[in-house]
């Protein structure tokens, strides 16, 4: 450490200042028509929810074990992963969001994490089984 220090350079390293580079803003449909070859890793899309698409399930149920999704057979949830019986599956989001930039529309599924910041709650505390 004392040696890197020496160098006048080290101080001025990007990612050792904790900076990440500028992402770049972008169109929905520059997106869709970018090689994916020479795709960036990371860009930003400023997108407007236009729309909750409620053609599907807004949650999963997600084996307690492995956190894989599980499947019903005659009322009971078994893992897809190692077979077993899953009698209380946790909850995780899936939300379809049908969301616009004025350039096009575009729709968006909202994983777990996403699904937490968004409800500030996780899913099993918003379930409420019928």
């Amino acid at each position: 450490m004392r040696n890197m220090m020496k160098d006048p350079n080290y101080k001025n390293q990007q990612y050792l200042l904790g900076k990440k580079p500028e992402l770049k803003v972008i169109a929905v449909e520059e997106i869709m028509n970018y090689n994916l070859s020479s795709a960036e890793k990371e860009f930003l899309c400023d997108l407007t929810v236009s729309t909750v698409l409620q053609t599907t399930q807004w949650f999963r149920n997600i084996c307690t074990s492995c956190y894989e999704d599980t499947y019903s057979v005659d009322n009971l949830q078994l893992c897809k992963c190692i077979g077993r019986e899953v009698p209380y599956p946790l909850k995780w989001f899936k939300i379809s969001l049908l969301c616009i930039d004025g350039t096009r529309k575009v729709e968006i599924k909202v994983g777990n994490v996403a699904g937490q910041k968004l409800y500030k709650a996780n899913a099993n505390n918003l379930f409420d089984p019928v």
